[in-house]
């Protein structure tokens, strides 16, 4: 039981990783470069290690 919980806490902790990642690609037209190269470099980590979490998940889950 304790281990269905611990899976189904990594799909949702992903799938909120993945939604982060995109929620910080949406920037205003007058941001400064610097600042949308850096929030595109954390939102690809994010969107990567969600999207690895999801994965585990829907191979654990089995």
């Amino acid at each position: 039981m304790q281990n269905y919980i611990f899976i189904k806490l990594i799909g949702i902790a992903g799938v909120l990783l993945i939604m982060t990642g995109y929620s910080l690609l949406w920037v205003f037209p007058e941001t400064e470069l610097n600042e949308v190269i850096q929030r595109t470099r954390v939102a690809l980590v994010l969107n990567v290690f969600g999207s690895v979490m999801v994965l585990l998940y829907l191979y654990k889950r089995r």
